[in-house]
């Protein structure tokens, strides 16, 4: 009974291709399981869905995750993250947030594992987070689940769909959730093991985090290393997590895909995302990526 977005799924490639020609795109073509985040092609086209089809079922590019393949009902809408701590009845709902999946700016591009996020955001209203929460409980009650249970959801002009369910923060929203705590994580997490009472306190700031990433990624990865170089003037307002980083002494190296995450946190929105931007630069390798409008929409809403 939780609002999903209507899917049939496929183990037989001709089949698959009869079912593509019967649905009107866009559509969304998924692999059934881990892919680590590149398993999911939203299709504008037949020929698009068609090829997607292929490179699963066919070339099994995605290995056992793609001998079943979900052919999706594509949801137009806006993006949010919904993440909370269980203790297997009740949920400690985590501040709100919002990835950026495709690779490119203006939300174009082929899917990533994120390349950036912002939080808090203010995309559902408070009926619709009380939704989400009564979905969320049934699924911690039939499950006696502890521990962190995580919901990407749409919300299209409609309703609210789920997307998915996580058993674990999200990357990169873990970057800015966890920045803007001002609780002990570890005491949250005992409380949720021993079924004491779950409490947050949030500090009163906004966060920011844009992912560096390989030109080629989320395609292909490097065969050879290259070296990464930092300038010594960084403004202490931001700070970076390493992803894909190989360090060598004091030399620090990449192969490629999502290298590294600039985090900040400050008073608006905007403060913390100029921080990050106005200190990109000075992280330099051959073939440096990120999107630039990382929570723009955002801003220009406000």
């Amino acid at each position: 009974e939780i609002p999903t977005a209507g899917y049939a799924s496929f183990d037989k490639l001709h089949v698959a291709l009869e079912y593509v020609k019967s649905v009107k795109p866009p559509m969304v073509i998924k692999a059934n399981g881990l892919a680590e985040g590149k398993g999911v092609v939203v299709a504008q086209t037949q020929v698009d869905a068609e090829r997607a089809v292929r490179k699963m079922l066919e070339n099994r590019a995605f290995g056992e995750a793609g001998t079943i393949v979900v052919i999706e009902e594509y949801l137009q809408g806006e993006e949010a993250s919904f993440i909370a701590m269980v203790d297997g009845t009740n949920i400690l709902p985590l501040a709100s947030s919002q990835d950026h999946k495709t690779r490119d700016d203006g939300d174009k591009g082929p899917n990533t594992g994120g390349m950036g996020a912002i939080c808090p955001v203010n995309i559902l209203t408070t009926d619709e987070l009380l939704e989400v929460k009564n979905h969320m409980d049934k699924v911690v009650k039939k499950l006696n689940y502890k521990g962190v249970l995580y919901a990407g959801l749409m919300k299209t002009k409609d309703k609210v769909y789920f997307l998915e369910f996580n058993c674990r923060f999200g990357d990169p929203e873990a970057q800015v959730i966890l920045n803007l705590l001002d609780s002990n994580l570890l005491d949250i997490m005992n409380d949720c093991i021993e079924g004491n009472d779950l409490t947050v306190k949030w500090k009163n700031s906004y966060a920011a985090t844009v992912v560096l990433s390989h030109v080629d990624y989320p395609i292909k990865k490097l065969k050879e290393v290259v070296n990464i170089s930092y300038t010594n003037d960084f403004d202490n307002s931001v700070k970076i997590y390493n992803s894909n980083v190989i360090e060598a002494g004091q030399y620090q190296y990449t192969n490629g895909g999502r290298v590294l995450s600039m985090v900040s946190i400050d008073k608006t929105l905007q403060i913390a995302l100029e921080n990050i931007y106005n200190n990109i630069h000075k992280i330099q390798y051959k073939g440096v990526y990120y999107r630039r409008d990382i929570g723009c929409n955002n801003i220009l809403e406000k």
